[in-house]
């Protein structure tokens, strides 16, 4: 397993360098570190306690920095060992001043996991290994930043600030994911992620807006399945009539997202591609057995969707994929139920429930699916 990526940081050379290694820094940035101990020069050792999907444990590990350069570069060499299997992995780090007050930093990694962790599959390993890299350097980010930020103006607005852009075709967005990779952002409806960059949870460097992708939107039958285009509005999903003969439980679901006004902006890709477990339509989309069908400049895939999520707020797309169509079987039960329990109609749900239920000509129940969400 391998990966790279890039990050700017607030800060030059000196400074981000300085942070990267500074142990106290190392352990607050680390997901699930829960004590960091210098052993010897340039090497720690590290206890984590892992939260996330199937590597889910504690591991004990050994972390070593060589071929250090300052403020240039290093090399990080891990090896971790736990509950669910093991892993060995080697990074190098790249840092380059883009001016005087902030610096980019490069990374590749190469990994090996064995144990119970390795029969997960390569993608779900992947998009794992992506949620804990992001997470260390959005840790980072905002760790330095801090740092920075004193005697400096900052935005006048709610959001950091970023660069707007709004391309006209799918082919051009996804050249703008390949180019800006973990720095761009796309945003469709805004429901989720307008407040979310409003109380600067992300802070992207770009921002995509995808509104104008008119060929992301419509609902269709296709041979044994519903198509529907990522960014066909909730409350287009609500009134379709095919949606309503084919799939009531969705018209059930829908009903729930918010209010009206809502449900005109927020759209279906995009409730999907945030993967919050108190949403209404990834659990109801779970239940009904859908597949994502998600594309980069290399190739165009079907997932899972039963792989699809990794955890809450984390799907396995890859920085530089969209998620342009959900299809979904004709073949469904035909009893079916959405409950949902919120302090109010329009909050998120504290507890909601999906049942899809068929019968045979008796009246004895010969399948049940149930998907659960809630927050």
């Amino acid at each position: 397993m391998n990966g790279k990526g890039s990050i700017k940081l607030q800060g030059n050379k000196e400074t981000v360098f300085t942070s990267l290694l500074d142990p106290d820094v190392l352990r607050n940035c680390i997901m699930g570190c829960k004590e960091l101990i210098q052993q010897e020069e340039n090497v720690y050792k590290v206890d984590l306690s892992v939260g996330v999907a199937a590597v889910k444990g504690k591991y004990d590990a050994t972390m070593r920095l060589a071929d250090v350069s300052v403020p240039e570069s290093y090399k990080l060499i891990v090896h971790g060992e736990g509950g669910p299997g093991f892993v060995d992995a080697e990074a190098e780090i790249h840092l380059v001043d883009v001016d005087d007050s902030k610096t980019e930093l490069t990374y590749t990694y190469e990994a090996q996991v064995g144990g119970k962790v390795a029969a997960i599959g390569q993608r779900m390993l992947g998009g794992v290994a992506k949620l804990i890299i992001n997470d260390f350097f959005k840790k980072i980010k905002k760790r330095v930043g801090e740092n920075e930020c004193l005697g400096r103006r900052t935005s006048l607005m709610k959001p950091a600030v970023f660069s707007y852009l709004c391309p006209s075709t799918l082919e051009e967005t996804i050249d703008m994911l390949t180019e800006y990779g973990d720095e761009g952002k796309i945003i469709a409806g805004g429901q989720s992620f307008v407040p979310i960059l409003n109380m600067r949870m992300s802070e992207p460097e770009y921002l995509i807006d995808i509104h104008q992708l008119e060929e992301l939107r419509g609902i269709r039958l296709e041979g044994e399945s519903v198509k529907i285009g990522a960014l066909t509005t909730q409350r287009e999903l609500e009134k379709n009539t095919l949606i309503m003969e084919c799939f009531p439980v969705l018209k059930e679901a829908v009903r729930f997202i918010g209010h009206v006004q809502t449900r005109n902006r927020g759209t279906v890709g995009g409730s999907l591609a945030h993967a919050d477990p108190s949403a209404e339509l990834p659990l109801s989309f779970l239940a009904l057995n859908a597949e994502i069908i998600v594309q980069s400049t290399s190739d165009e895939r079907i997932a899972d969707i039963n792989e699809f999520f990794l955890t809450y707020l984390t799907t396995d797309m890859m920085p530089d994929e969209i998620l342009t169509e959900i299809q979904v079987p004709l073949n469904q039960p035909k009893g079916y139920a959405f409950e949902e329990f919120s302090r109010r109609h329009g909050d998120f749900a504290l507890v909601s429930v999906v049942c899809l239920l068929s019968t045979d000509e008796a009246g004895k129940i010969e399948s049940v699916r149930l998907a659960l969400g809630g927050n």
